[in-house]
This record gives C-alpha cells, structure tokens and sequence, in this order.
C-alpha cells in the first residue's frame, strides 16, 4: 500500500518497501552494501523487526543505529512493539476489519486473503474464532 501511494507521487522514487514480512531486509541490506548504496531501513518495532535491525547493523560498515531504525525509534507514540498498522487511523482499521469479515465467513476465504499484508492479524483471529467454534 504504501509503495503504491510513493509511486503515484513519484514514479522514480528511490524508496522501496519490500514484500510486508521483511524476510529479506537483512539480505537486501547485505546487497546494496556491496555496491556500496547504504538505505535508510525502518523495521516494525516488533520482535521480527527487532531482530532485523540487529541483523542489519552486524553487517557493519555504514550499517549502524544511526541508518537502521524501528518505527518505534522514530515516532516514540507508538506502542511497545508497534507495527505501521498502528500508525493507521482507528476507522480505517474498522473498516477493513468489516470489509473482510463481510465478505469472507469461511475458513477457506480467509485463508485465501492471508498475503493481503496488515489483515492478515485479523484472518488469523477469525479463523481461530471459527474453528472453535466448529
């Protein structure tokens, strides 16, 4: 979503967002090293995004606490192990949440939307909810 919003700002942007999971940020970040090209990298403050920013300072040269941030690091509001989808408005959040429980009420469904990025927080408690109460 937001590479989306930085591409129709400025199709050549220099900024890319990888695929939501931030897997490959650490592999990424070893990559552009090595042609010397040194990003800004924001992380979720959550665990996995915790352990990415260590990851990626250990790698050295001008990996560092200064270039390798949290979101957290960045704007102090958010909660403890905040994600960019607690950055989102409370509506849009509900919403969504709506949007996706309206139109999938079968385990199968929401298995299917679980690359859908943030909602996927939100299959995951349905799909709990609806197997117990098989």
């Amino acid at each position: 979503m937001l590479q989306k919003a930085l591409n129709q700002i400025n199709k050549n942007n220099c900024i890319k967002i990888t695929n939501g999971k931030g897997d490959n940020l650490a592999a990424v970040a070893s990559l552009s090293g090595y042609y010397e090209i040194y990003p800004l990298v924001v992380v979720d403050d959550d665990e996995q995004g915790k352990n990415i920013k260590k990851e990626i300072t250990k790698i050295g040269s001008n990996y560092s606490s200064e270039t390798v941030f949290t979101l957290r690091d960045l704007c102090g509001h958010l909660k403890d192990c905040g994600t960019i989808e607690d950055s989102l408005p409370v509506k849009y959040i509900e919403a969504k949440t709506n949007e996706i429980l309206s139109e999938n009420k079968d385990i199968d469904g929401l298995y299917k939307l679980k690359s859908r990025g943030f909602t996927s927080r939100i299959i995951d408690y349905k799909i709990r909810e609806l197997e117990n109460n098989k």
